[in-house]
């Protein structure tokens, strides 16, 4: 496992080492509604530590985050939080070195854990049911035909096999971070690029061959992206964290600002009707502020 650096550790910011070092942040109940308004409206949901790598919605509404730094109790541990978001989020009996990625497919909750180089599936009980060895794995997808996709540290894409196997698919992708379906055998890939270099969003084929690169509408091109995920519409949600901004993706192909009011987002999960889940914190805000905020489309 080759040695992290701050860019690949995303909240890479003075806000996140704040945390790291300071005191945590407690797990306290939902927070009261704080709509704030740019081109779509985010809405507090819940709070939350800093430095969450891993978050997954449920259609039943339920989430689980991975507190990846141990900011909550220094555990490193998954939470979860059920609807309508009034009480403290659970801790659940599952943690890791650098848990991050997370997924919910098939019925099964799916884990990374980058310094372990493992990902790792539970059943609904949580329940260990598999495990690959994959290495630095930082995000799943799932395709339309069953197949389950990592993105490593250190510039892979994988495929998780059902006999347990990995297959490498492609390499030389630049610290590459997110991963969300295309359609058909494609996936879209952020890459937050080494220091001092933009990063990009590409979508691609399982060959590594590039369809299209994500250009932002009215901006200068994207600093350290890093979350994806598709909305319930099939458009392209991006977390761009150096930015403090998320941005959509269009099924026209055009990209524009949808909020600029969440203070370093880093990864993103769809909700039902189009909405989407991100963590982050208000800007201007204290860290004891960062939490899960849901962002709805005007």
């Amino acid at each position: 496992m080759p040695t992290l650096s701050l860019r690949t550790l995303t909240p890479l910011t003075a806000a996140l080492l704040l945390v790291a070092c300071g005191s945590p942040t407690p797990q306290s109940a939902a927070l009261a509604d704080d709509p704030v308004t740019e081109a779509a409206v985010a809405q507090r949901l819940a709070s939350a530590p800093a430095g969450i790598h891993g978050l997954a919605a449920r259609e039943d509404g339920v989430v689980v985050y991975a507190d990846s730094f141990g900011n909550a109790d220094s555990q490193r541990s998954l939470y979860r939080l059920t609807p309508p978001y009034t009480a403290p989020a659970q801790k659940l009996p599952v943690s890791g070195a650098l848990p991050a990625g997370l997924m919910f497919h098939d019925g099964s909750l799916f884990v990374c854990d980058t310094m372990s180089d493992s990902v790792r599936r539970y059943d609904a009980l949580l329940q260990l049911t598999d495990t690959w060895n994959a290495a630095s794995p930082w995000s799943l997808a799932a395709l339309d035909d069953g197949t389950i996709l990592s993105v490593s540290y250190d510039g892979k894409l994988q495929r998780l096999l059902a006999d347990g196997d990995v297959e490498t698919l492609f390499e030389g992708l630049d610290h590459p971070f997110g991963l969300a379906p295309g359609d058909g055998a494609t996936v879209w890939i952020s890459e937050q690029g080494a220091h001092g270099a933009p990063g990009r969003v590409t979508h691609r084929k399982l060959d590594g061959t590039i369809l299209a690169t994500v250009v932002v509408d009215g901006a200068d091109g994207l600093d350290n992206p890093e979350g994806l995920a598709r909305d319930a519409d099939g458009r392209l949600v991006i977390a761009d964290t150096g930015k403090h901004r998320l941005y959509r993706r269009g099924t026209d192909g055009a990209t524009k600002l949808l909020t600029n009011k969440v203070q370093f987002p880093i990864v993103i999960a769809p909700l039902a009707g189009g909405d989407v889940l991100v963590n982050g914190a208000k800007p201007g805000a204290t860290t004891a502020a960062y939490g899960l905020w849901r962002v709805t489309s005007p």
